[in-house]
């Protein structure tokens, strides 16, 4: 059994498990230098907000540290809000993860319950991770609330007016992430206003730089493939503006795992290779989908 007494930095060093791009396997990942700052920004504040590149590794991090919040402490009440039901299994799934390497041989002792949705430990802490759902952390005292992706999680704003009031008083914590949509959302609007303290948010930034995984080359190298509309977006944190989102029937968005996102990017590069040209998402998917309408 691994000591109780282990503070976050220490629990997340040592347990957070996950998929290590630079290794290339499942392992004990490092605790890199700006997650540390993050971790910091999570656990002395009450509530936070990030705004973020993407490929910053903020589920895994934040994950591991529900882990720990639920672990190391009795009768914690943990919810998750994700913009779908399958971003909410994976990042439960993740926390699961982080959890059996903390329990080793006696995980399924200090389990009472672990479902797709939720899971309930011995010590009387419960983490339920669910989809956009307006009856998010209704009817419980949250200790911890947490909004994943939150800029693609619908009725965020009255999802954050009922849970919000769930959250114990001067006690209850609230962790909010997400790259950039629309400028003037829910989520970049609450960012906003805690730059200028009209909020109790502590506001954070993380461009694709402070990742010291990327270098210049992977900007560039993104920046081909994707376009710079997507790359602003995507990885400078530069949200959409007002006039793109009032012509957005003309626009389609969705979210894609990270394995289809290495698969595109291998088959924009061979496409761009072969034209001897920038080939694009856009037209890439345009593409398939004039191929499937015919």
């Amino acid at each position: 059994m691994t000591n109780k007494e282990e503070d976050h930095i220490e629990f997340i060093k040592n347990h957070r498990v996950g998929y290590n791009s630079q290794t290339k396997k499942v392992e004990i990942l490092p605790l890199l230098e700006f997650e540390q700052a993050n971790l910091n920004a999570i656990h002395l504040n009450q509530n936070s907000i990030f705004v973020k590149s993407r490929q910053m590794h903020f589920t895994s991090l934040v994950s591991s540290y529900a882990a720990w919040f639920a672990a190391t402490q009795h009768n914690k009440n943990i919810v998750i809000v994700c913009p779908t039901t399958s971003q909410a299994s994976e990042f439960l799934n993740k926390t699961k993860a982080t959890l059996q390497n903390y329990f080793g041989e006696s995980w399924k002792k200090n389990i009472v319950q672990n479902t797709k949705r939720y899971i309930t430990l011995k010590n009387g802490s419960t983490i339920e991770s669910i989809g956009s759902s307006i009856s998010a952390g209704r009817g419980k005292m949250l200790d911890l609330l947490i909004f994943d992706e939150a800029a693609y999680v619908e009725h965020i704003d009255t999802i954050w007016m009922a849970a919000g009031i769930a959250l114990k008083h001067e006690e209850g914590k609230c962790i909010m992430y997400s790259s950039v949509n629309y400028e003037d959302d829910f989520f970049l609007t609450t960012y906003y206003n805690a730059k200028k303290k009209e909020n109790n948010f502590v506001p954070v930034k993380r461009i694709w730089s402070d990742n010291p995984y990327n270098n210049i080359s992977f900007y560039e190298y993104m920046f081909k493939i994707l376009g710079s509309e997507l790359v602003k977006q995507e990885y400078d944190c530069i949200p959409r503006s007002k006039e793109i989102k009032s012509n957005r029937n003309n626009i389609i968005t969705f979210r894609i795992d990270m394995w289809m996102e290495k698969e595109i990017n291998k088959k924009l590069l061979q496409k761009s290779e072969e034209f001897k040209e920038n080939y694009t998402l856009s037209t890439y998917l345009r593409e398939l989908i004039l191929k499937d309408l015919k």
